[in-house]
């Protein structure tokens, strides 16, 4: 930071003290660059007209600011009485105002458009935006989901690094990393043991953090304005996406090993599953309806993650079956016996859902009617990873150390890559390349057409429930040891 900007900093922190003590600040001090602006707006004969667009919105954002830290005085006078309020009403046309209460009012809104103008000088001198309106947050590479979308395909919108990356930055959390980070045009969301934290996409620094009872269990979801996560006590909780403040919470009843992750189509619904499946109104987190019996009976009552997809929810139960339910009903449509506990996440694309079972069959069926499409033993379990259905091909891990590459049609295995390690992280898929982490640390980066090694990286820490977020050339991932990586090409590659 230059000097010239650590002043500027200072004199904006002798302001704001001034200001919100009732006290007079001159706004032409704020910064001479200035001036100009200041004796325009007190000349006092112009229509002042809103700016449009983000200038709109920072000046909005800058009023409701200065009238939020405005401490309270029982002496202070009314608003316009003496000009030491911090906000007031902006007229509609300044020469219409009475000549003592216009200074005033000129002082103000004077006060108000510095203020405006030098946050957005600040936040342009470090590369940093710091209010963003919801337009700005969103971008076409968002990972606003885990598994990419709600229907759960493990699609990232990509690219990854084209080369063996480097650490661009880390984050030390809370806690160890759970899940998939969720990305949007500035911010990464991630869980790490009891916190959710939100950490700047450029700097790296922690914008805000989320403290919750117990321990998180998944990564979070981005609905809109606000992110969603799940505590192992069976709490469904809703944070304000910009203030990390809590919006409202509801319980869905105890988790029981499972780490199911929320999963919000656009239908103003957030799906959450633990010993069965609740459907939850996004906006205002009352329950809008838990799924019947027999799902989430069985062993421990499992249920697995949902998938949201064509109007229908698909969960895994561990009476052994998979359950399609109506999204707007929870009214069962049909049920599919696997013949063994469903734990995996089912994914779904192109009218078929992917599921496994604990057994190590992989099976394709319909989404309309539950028939079978085929199936095909992949292994002696598939009770800790989840596939991803991307480019024709589904992937999978097998007895948590092999990926198996299918083909999605036929069910025809193509390849296979073995995990030494072993590796319990559910693989993702961005532009052609697939990737998944494993118990010693290693980021896996494979040809999704071939199985073959395009690199790895090693992380200090296990990198096992932690499932990578792919957006921009960069791939976010965490690991056990309480840190949140990005990891991008070096500096001069494509």
């Amino acid at each position: 930071m230059s000097p010239a900007d650590r002043a500027r900093l200072d004199d904006l922190d002798r302001f704001w003290d001034a200001l919100s003590s009732g006290g007079w600040a001159a706004p032409d001090a704020l910064d001479p660059e200035l001036t100009e602006t200041v004796r325009w707006l007190h000349a006092g004969d112009v229509t002042v007209s809103a700016p449009p667009g983000t200038a709109e919105r920072i000046w909005q954002r800058a009023l409701a600011a200065s009238a939020a830290v405005r401490p309270s005085h029982q002496d202070q006078p009314p608003v316009g009485a003496n000009g030491h309020s911090a906000v007031i009403p902006r007229p509609r046309s300044i020469a219409a105002v009475a000549p003592t209460a216009r200074r005033w009012a000129l002082t103000h809104l004077a006060t108000a458009a510095l203020l405006a103008l030098t946050l957005v000088s600040i936040a342009v001198a470090f590369g940093e935006v710091w209010m963003h309106s919801a337009d700005e947050r969103s971008a076409p590479g968002d990972v606003a989901l885990a598994r990419g979308n709600a229907a759960h395909t493990g699609e990232m919108p990509g690219p990854g690094p084209t080369s063996l990356p480097v650490v661009r930055w880390q984050a030390q959390l809370d806690g160890p990393v759970v899940g998939q980070p969720a990305v949007d045009a500035h911010t990464v969301y991630v869980a790490a043991g009891n916190t959710l934290s939100a950490v700047d996409r450029t700097t790296a620094a922690v914008r805000w953090r989320f403290a919750t009872t117990d321990q998180l269990i998944s990564g979070p979801a981005v609905t809109g304005d606000l992110v969603e996560v799940v505590e192992n006590g069976g709490t469904l909780h809703a944070v304000d996406r910009d203030t990390g403040q809590e919006r409202w919470q509801t319980a869905i009843g105890p988790m029981r090993f499972c780490s199911s992750i929320p999963v919000a189509p656009d239908n103003g619904l957030v799906y959450v599953s633990g010993t069965g499946l609740t459907a939850i109104d996004a906006a205002t987190g009352k329950v809008r309806w838990r799924a019947p019996a027999p799902i989430g009976t069985g062993r421990v009552g499992r249920v697995s993650s949902p998938a949201v997809a064509d109007g229908r929810v698909f969960v895994g139960s561990a009476d052994g079956s998979l359950y399609a339910l109506d999204a707007e009903s929870g009214e069962v449509r049909w049920r599919f016996a696997a013949g063994s506990p469903v734990s995996t996440s089912p994914a779904v694309v192109a009218g078929v859902v992917y599921f496994g079972n604990d057994d190590g069959t992989l099976f394709a069926v319909r989404t309309d009617t539950g028939s079978l499409v085929w199936s095909a033993k992949v292994g002696r379990w598939l009770d800790e990873s989840s596939p991803a259905v991307v480019g024709g091909r589904v992937f999978i891990v097998s007895e948590s150390r092999v990926l198996v590459a299918l083909d999605g049609a036929t069910g025809e295995e193509n390849w296979r890559f073995a995990v030494p390690s072993g590796s319990e992280t559910w693989p993702v898929v961005a532009t052609g390349v697939v990737y998944l982490g494993s118990k010693d640390g290693t980021v896996h980066a494979l040809d999704a057409a071939t199985g073959s090694e395009r690199w790895h990286f090693q992380l200090p820490g296990q990198v096992e429930s932690e499932q990578p977020a792919v957006t921009g050339g960069v791939v976010y991932v965490g690991d056990d040891w309480n840190v949140l990586y990005a990891l991008g090409s070096a500096a001069g590659d494509p």
